[in-house]
């Protein structure tokens, strides 16, 4: 793993623990590693190969700990979404889902504000 990669991991390691854990310490427990463990992950330094297996293990289980199975993540306020959906509650699929058609319906109606001002101008 290159210092590219593990600076993409460490992102996502962070932003998924906050949004699966109330502390950094319930993930570090969780996974079965120490704290300076945990920290050096999410400061993109490397660690033995054990310990990283254990906690992509504990944040992604389908990866079955391989670092290049964990799915790029996409980011709404407070929230975290992976590619396939993988661990997001339902409540915040279904808000961040109502948000989104609400812009569609806006970006939507803007287009066709643009497009009769144009209209009107030619």
């Amino acid at each position: 793993m290159d210092e590219a990669q593990r600076g993409r991991l460490a992102g996502a390691v962070r932003d998924t623990r906050r949004a699966r854990y109330e502390t950094k310490f319930a993930a570090y427990t969780d996974a079965g590693v120490n704290s300076a463990t945990w920290d050096r992950i999410e400061k993109g330094l490397s660690v033995k190969e054990h310990s990283l297996v254990r906690v992509i293990k504990t944040l992604w289980p389908p990866t079955g700990g391989d670092w290049s199975e964990v799915p790029r993540v996409r980011f709404a306020p407070g929230v975290i979404f992976t590619s396939e959906g993988e661990g997001v509650p339902e409540k915040y699929r279904s808000a961040v889902e109502a948000t989104l058609m609400e812009l569609i319906e806006r970006v939507e109606l803007l287009e066709k504000q643009a497009y009769a001002t144009r209209k009107e101008r030619d």
